[in-house]
């Protein structure tokens, strides 16, 4: 049985996962508003599984960027556990981004996996909007080897990812070198079983290193016996999907129009890793 080192792992460590970005963008106040009549909210955050509290930010696309348009917000955030049925009202935290006011929800419930949340926003003018979040379930990872040589390819293998209903999955492989680790989400295989929802991806030490390093170091990149540890790491994001397929692949701001666009999606995810011994 090979030795798996697994934990949740923080979602701070993806870059890569600015599609997932709480940040407003920086914008002044020549942005103009989408309508000046009908009601439009953007609703926007991450449901991170077994991590306390959850955030729900909410912009009104009605009003100017200015700190005065935005020090108000005209909206009352509730989420429902639909396993449960229990509704929770989220409170409002007020943070000063840019000198714009941005209104982050608060939500201290623990959320899990498999489940199916519902936010539901409601405005004092009768205004209401709302979106089910549905979490990815926990998957099991399998090692096929727990020691490799430099040139060795490992796969991991995933169960419970369900990519057609709009899960994602994004790994990512890494060696040390100077004490700094570096990773690539290149994987060298990658098998998708959609009857059994698993996924199997893989790598090889010394692939991983030829891909982050190949072009920076002339012509040469790395060998296994140059790495600071001796180990390979992998590590992965599961992202659950909103109820109706949708995704956050609109952005925020359209620089060509200059205007705030609508966006409304959130979504739950959890991390894991594993290492991989690199045999000398």
């Amino acid at each position: 049985m090979p030795y798996v080192h697994f934990m949740i792992y923080k979602v701070s460590f993806f870059s890569l996962l600015c599609i997932f970005s709480l940040s407003l963008i920086s914008c002044d106040s020549t942005i103009r508003p989408i309508s000046d009549q009908d009601p439009s909210y953007s609703i926007y955050g991450t449901l991170n599984i077994g991590e306390t509290p959850n955030y729900i930010r909410v912009h009104d696309n009605s009003s100017f960027l200015t700190p005065e348009s935005t020090l108000e917000l005209d909206a009352t955030i509730f989420i429902t556990n639909l396993n449960t049925n229990f509704t929770t009202q989220l409170r409002d935290s007020v943070v000063v981004f840019e000198s714009i006011y941005t209104h982050n929800f608060i939500y201290d419930s623990q959320i899990t996996h498999g489940n199916r949340y519902k936010v539901l926003l409601e405005s004092e003018s009768g205004y209401r909007d709302s979106l089910v979040s549905i979490t990815p379930a926990r998957t099991e990872l399998t090692l096929s080897r727990d020691a490799v040589e430099c040139d060795q390819l490992f796969t991991v293998e995933l169960t419970n990812i369900d990519l057609n209903a709009g899960e994602q999955l994004i790994a990512e492989a890494g060696i040390e070198l100077s004490n700094t680790w570096y990773w690539t989400n290149r994987e060298f295989v990658r098998s998708y079983d959609s009857e059994n929802n698993t996924l199997i991806v893989g790598w090889s030490p010394a692939e991983v290193s030829r891909e982050i390093f190949a072009g920076g170091f002339g012509s040469q990149f790395p060998f296994c016996n140059q790495f600071t540890s001796d180990v390979v790491r992998f590590r992965y994001m599961h992202i659950g999907y909103m109820e109706g397929g949708k995704t956050n692949a609109d952005p925020l701001y359209d620089p060509d129009e200059g205007i705030q666009l609508y966006r409304k999606v959130v979504l739950g995810r959890y991390g894991g890793e594993a290492e991989v011994d690199i045999i000398p």
